[in-house]
């Protein structure tokens, strides 16, 4: 977990000093991110996505978010997609907004052929604005893999968004 607070507190720290720009988020806006991890112990694990929201209000979002995981180790290796539809509230506006977050999806093991399972997930993150448009990201999830055995696995992720402005007439 020594890992985890270090990213964190790096993470925070570049928002500090990167001039954070006022964030401008309303209806109608999307928002389009790349985050990922790496990780290294006994077996390496590389983790990445896309999620592509919309904004139904200045608190409100719908995502959707597809996932590779890798895992990789003497040789062998697993690789699997999670597709996940999720919803977001941001608890503060602000250039730093905090939102909770929570979904469901599917994750399908490719090396497998047709094995795949269900996935809850509950979870958080920090946006920290650089530019009106562009933010930095960090996010935690908690996910529920309904496979026998049940499993639960924690992910942080680091990324960015990028905000397309919903036109104003």
């Amino acid at each position: 977990m020594g890992r985890a607070a270090f990213l964190c507190l790096t993470f925070i720290l570049i928002s500090a000093f990167t001039g954070l720009g006022l964030a401008w988020v309303g209806r109608g806006t999307k928002e389009i991110s790349a985050s990922g991890l790496m990780q290294v112990k006994e077996k390496t694990v590389v983790n990445g996505g896309v999620r592509l929201g919309y904004f139904l209000s200045k608190r409100q979002e719908i995502e959707g978010n597809i996932r590779y995981e890798g895992l990789f180790h003497e040789g062998e290796s697993e690789n699997t997609i999670l597709y996940e539809c999720g919803y977001s509230y941001n608890l503060i506006e602000d250039k730093l907004p905090l939102f909770i977050a929570g979904g469901i999806g599917r994750r399908v093991e490719r090396n497998s052929g047709s094995t795949s399972c269900f996935v809850l997930n509950i979870g958080g993150g920090l946006k920290a604005f650089i530019r009106d448009e562009i933010a930095l990201r960090i996010d935690y999830r908690l996910r529920r893999f309904f496979t026998k055995p049940e499993k639960n696995r924690h992910d942080i992720t680091l990324g960015f968004s990028y905000f397309f402005r919903a036109r104003r007439n």
